[in-house]
């Protein structure tokens, strides 16, 4: 297998892209598009009256069991970011586990990991079709980003395109002071049936507290879009979420009840199974904890006071060709100037360049290999080493 691309096996069109500084001042005047943070922007967009149409037109080309991978989505129904930005939604550190070093007893630090997980879930659920889609990222593609809490306290993200057929993204979140490291590899499994389009997170999620040598694994639940050929569309989390901590024995299942505006409910317990803690609430409201032996009710949190730290992008200009908002610059900015159009010929001009690439890679014999992951096994992704965040 080859190395990471380098000078030496290169294809043409990939060093014409790797080369190209010609729209490096565009960059730095639209830089302005990329200022707010889309994680809660787009719960704000509210669904064309001609959605219909264009929907329509992109269902025609579905039978059931399709996987929407191998379909090219219009643009209107595109989120101005890639899949991999959206993937460091899911990993934000926030209040909920700003203190969780601190905690002397593993039950406690296992009700924060599980605020944290079902509290950046909150941005999903919505009504509507349009920009609900990320865009799938191109073999090779990254993502960087970084939160700072303070002097040298820093969680900085890392996401990387593994494989594009299948599609797997791999990423790690990692804060070297606090000891803290959420990693793993996700395979969208997308397939439309009838009236809904459901997608499946496969792949492998785990957390790991340093300090007292603890991991968490995460099973996340299914999303579906629901009516999208009629009635009202709606995005919804359904099925259940499950957190184990194999040292400590803690676990949860929590139940996504379809159709009930988002409520969610289950129990933790602890490692002889008994019942320790009910969960209930609505995942982009409030969630609530009770604790079943003194019955005290507590919130675990609302989506109100929720707070995390400044969250740091380099600006696009200064980014690598391959990172996701330099990548897909122009599309994003066509799609949040609502000029579906342009949006839509800026998407096909990446995914033709993919192609033409793929195809001089195929011709050369020249193997693809990641940056900074590597294969373990037949498909789990890990971080080379920590190094990469440097």
């Amino acid at each position: 297998m080859s190395s990471v691309p380098t000078e030496g096996n290169l294809t043409e069109t990939e060093k014409k892209f790797l080369e190209d500084q010609s729209d490096v001042e565009l960059y730095k005047e639209q830089e302005g598009i990329h200022k707010e943070d889309p994680e809660d922007e787009y719960l704000k967009v509210k669904d064309r009256e001609d959605s219909y149409n264009i929907i329509y037109e992109f269902l025609k080309q579905l039978s059931p069991q399709t996987e929407l991978w191998r379909i090219s989505v219009p643009a209107y129904i595109l989120q101005p970011i890639s899949l991999l930005e959206k993937i460091s939604h899911y990993s934000s550190p926030n209040n909920t586990i700003e203190k969780i070093n601190d905690e002397q007893s593993a039950e406690k630090r296992f009700i924060s990991i599980l605020a944290w997980v079902i509290s950046n879930w909150r941005t999903i659920p919505r009504h509507g079709m349009q920009q609900s889609k990320p865009f799938n990222p191109v073999l090779g593609e990254i993502f960087k980003c970084e939160w700072t809490h303070g002097e040298g306290d820093v969680s900085k993200f890392l996401g990387e395109q593994v494989s594009h057929h299948p599609p797997v993204s791999a990423f790690c979140c990692h804060n070297e002071k606090r000891q803290f490291t959420y990693t793993g590899y996700v395979f969208p499994v997308t397939s439309f049936s009838w009236n809904s389009v459901t997608t499946l997170m496969d792949g492998e999620f785990k957390i790991t507290l340093g300090k007292f040598n603890e991991e968490y694994i995460v099973n996340h639940p299914p999303v579906s879009v629901s009516n999208v050929l009629w009635g009202t569309t709606v995005i919804e989390i359904y099925d259940y979420l499950k957190i184990n901590c194999p040292k400590s024995g803690f676990n949860a299942s929590i139940y996504f009840d379809y159709g009930k505006d988002n409520y969610l409910s289950g129990y933790i317990y602890d490692a002889d199974g008994y019942k320790k803690h009910w969960i209930e609430g609505k995942v982009n409201q409030s969630v609530e904890i009770q604790d079943l032996s003194t019955k005290e009710k507590k919130l675990l949190y609302s989506v109100e006071t929720l707070s995390r730290p400044p969250k740091t992008i380099r600006p696009v200009h200064e980014q690598e060709p391959r990172e996701s908002r330099r990548n897909w610059h122009k599309a994003i900015y066509a799609l949040k100037k609502e000029d579906f159009e342009e949006a839509q010929l800026q998407k096909h001009l990446v995914e033709e360049r993919e192609r033409a690439i793929r195809k001089e890679r195929a011709e050369a014999g020249i193997t693809w290999a990641p940056k900074y992951f590597t294969l373990e096994g037949e498909k789990r992704w890990v971080l080379k080493n920590f190094d990469c965040f440097k």
